[in-house]
C-alpha cells in the first residue's frame, strides 16, 4: 500500500523510475496512488503523518524493500523510543511486504527474528532495529544510510538531531531520514520545528505529507466506520485518527479551573498608562522563566492587570536572562519597575558566581534597589495558590493575558493538580506538567493581588 498528498514532490530520473516500476508491475504489488510520488522522494527528510489506517507505516516499509532490491550497500536503521515494542509493530509489517513479493526477490532476504535483522544478500543490505533506550547499542551501529523513526511523537527532540548527526558520510545513493506519526498533540516540537516554523529556505530539503484513512483504498469498511463512530464519543480522538489533525490531550483536573481563553486573552500589546512594569522569575535551569505584566491600581483594588510577555531561557543563565530584559526595555522603564519570583533562589541553593544568589545576580544586572524588589520569604501554598488563581480568574472583570505568551497560556490549559491538590509533576518532560511559567504567574498573583481575594 502506497500512499500521497505532499507539499513537495522532487523530480526524479525516468530511468530509475522505470526500474522501480519493473519490480511493482513484475510483482503485482498492490499500491496506493496517494503514496506513489513519496516512493521516488530523495529528500533528506520525509515528515509522513496523518490518521490511522491512512497506509503510511505499510507504504514506509514498501519503500524501504524496494530500495534494498535496487540499490547496494544499505544499512537502514528502524526505532522507536521504546526497544519492547519494535517486535509488536513494524518488524512484523516488513515481513508482510517481503511475502508480497514473488520467489526471485523474496529469496534473497534472510531474516533473523532474534536479532531483529532483516537483509537482502544479492545487494549486502539489511535493516536494523532498534529502541532509542538502548544507547549504548546505537553508538555500537555505524554506517547508516537512511533511518526511519516510528512514533516520533513519543522521541524528544533532542533524540532526533543525536539520530540527524549519525547519517552523515558518503554513500551511493541518497540518505534519508523519514519520520511517521499520529499528530497527537498540537504542541509538539515537531509540528513547531517542521509544519509551523519550516524555514522557506530549507523547503528542499524536506517533503511533509498527510493522509487520512480516506486515502487507504485497502482499508476495510469496519475500520472506518470504528473511526467515524469515535466521532460522538470522543471528539479528541476523532480529530487525531481519523482526520489526522493535530489533537488537543484531555485534561482532567486542571489546575487553571477558571481560565477561559475567550475572557482572559488579548491581542492588544499597548501599555497600561502610568503603571510600572513587574516582573515574575521561576528559577529553573531549563527553562528559566521571566513574565511581564502590569497592574494598575493597588492589590485591594485594581482596575486592570494585563500580562504583557514571557521570556524563557536555556540552561538557567541568569546573565543572559537580564541582558534579553535589557534589550526589550528601556533604562528608565527597568529603574522603576517591581521584581518578584520564586523565593528558594534568595537561598544559595544552587552554585551560582561566587557563592552569589541568581536574585543578587538579577539585582546588580539590573540594578533592582531594595524597595522594588518584592520577593516573598517562601513560595505560595499549592492549595492557597489554586484557590487564590482561580478567584482573580473567575471574579476580576479586566485581567488580560497576550495572546504571544503561548507557554503561560499552555500552562494554565493543561496543568493538571492530583487527588491531593498538588500540581502533577510526575512526569517533568510532558508537556502538560511542566508548570514553569504557571509558578511564575502564582508568585505575581501572590506577591502583588494578594489583597484583592
Amino acid at each position: 500500500m502506497l500512499d500521497i498528498g505532499i507539499n513537495k514532490i522532487t523530480a526524479m530520473g525516468e530511468n530509475k523510475e522505470k526500474e522501480v516500476e519493473v519490480v511493482i508491475k513484475k510483482e503485482k504489488v498492490r499500491r496506493n496512488r496517494h503514496f506513489h510520488d513519496l516512493l521516488l522522494d530523495e529528500n533528506r527528510y520525509l515528515i509522513v503523518y496523518g490518521g490511522a489506517g491512512s497506509g503510511k507505516s505499510y507504504f514506509i516499509a514498501q519503500k524501504w524493500v524496494f530500495r534494498l532490491i535496487k540499490e547496494p550497500n544499505h544499512r537502514f536503521l528502524f526505532c522507536r523510543k521504546f526497544a519492547t515494542s519494535l517486535k509488536n509493530s513494524v518488524f512484523k509489517l516488513f515481513l508482510e511486504v517481503i511475502n508480497t513479493l514473488g520467489t526471485e526477490f523474496r529469496k534473497g532476504f534472510i531474516i533473523n527474528k532474534t536479532d531483529k535483522t532483516i537483509r537482502y544478500l544479492p545487494n549486502n543490505g539489511e535493516i536494523i532495529f532498534t529502541g532509542l533506550d538502548d544507547p549504548e547499542k546505537l553508538k555500537s551501529i555505524a554506517g547508516i544510510t537512511s533511518i526511519w523513526i516510528e512514533e516520533a511523537t513519543e522521541i524528544e527532540e533532542d533524540d532526533f538531531d543525536q539520530l540527524d548527526l549519525r547519517l552523515r558520510g558518503r554513500t551511493p545513493s541518497y540518505k534519508q531520514i523519514i519520520i511517521t506519526f499520529n499528530p497527537t498533540d498540537e504542541r509538539h516540537w515537531i509540528k513547531k520545528r517542521f509544519i509551523d516554523d519550516l524555514q522557506p529556505d530549507l523547503a528542499s530539503e524536506y517533503t511533509v505529507h498527510h493522509s487520512t484513512v480516506r486515502n487507504n483504498k485497502f482499508i476495510d469498511k469496519k475500520y472506518r466506520q470504528v473511526l467515524e463512530a469515535k466521532a460522538a464519543s470522543n471528539p479528541n480522538y476523532y480529530r487525531i485518527y481519523a482526520l489526522g489533525e493535530w489533537g488537543k490531550p484531555e485534561v482532567k483536573n486542571p489546575f487553571a479551573v477558571n481560565f477561559d481563553e475567550q475572557k482572559h486573552l488579548t491581542e492588544d500589546d499597548t501599555l497600561l498608562p502610568g503603571c510600572q512594569l513587574r516582573f515574575s522569575f521561576d528559577f529553573n535551569v531549563d527553562p528559566f522563566v521571566c513574565l511581564v505584566l502590569q497592574i494598575q491600581g493597588n492589590d485591594k483594588s485594581c482596575v486592570a492587570v494585563k500580562f504583557l510577555r514571557e521570556i524563557g531561557i536555556k540552561n538557567g543563565d541568569v546573565y543572559k536572562m537580564a541582558q534579553t530584559i535589557k534589550s526589550l526595555y528601556t533604562p528608565t522603564q527597568l529603574s522603576m519597575a517591581l521584581f518578584t519570583g520564586d523565593a528558594m533562589q534568595k537561598k544559595k541553593e544552587i552554585s551560582q558566581e561566587n557563592n552569589r544568589t541568581a536574585w543578587e545576580i538579577l539585582k546588580t544586572e539590573l540594578n533592582i534597589s531594595e524597595h522594588r524588589l518584592n520577593v516573598l520569604s517562601t513560595n505560595p501554598l499549592i492549595t492557597n495558590s489554586w484557590h487564590q488563581v482561580n478567584s482573580i480568574l473567575q471574579l476580576h472583570p479586566n485581567f488580560k493575558i497576550h495572546k504571544s505568551m503561548k507557554m503561560l497560556i499552555n500552562d494554565l490549559l493543561r496543568v493538571e493538580i492530583d487527588e491531593e491538590g498538588k500540581i502533577n509533576k510526575s512526569n517533568r518532560k510532558n508537556l502538560d506538567q511542566r508548570s514553569d511559567y504557571l509558578d511564575a504567574f502564582r508568585y505575581a498573583l501572590n506577591t502583588w493581588m494578594r489583597g484583592y481575594v
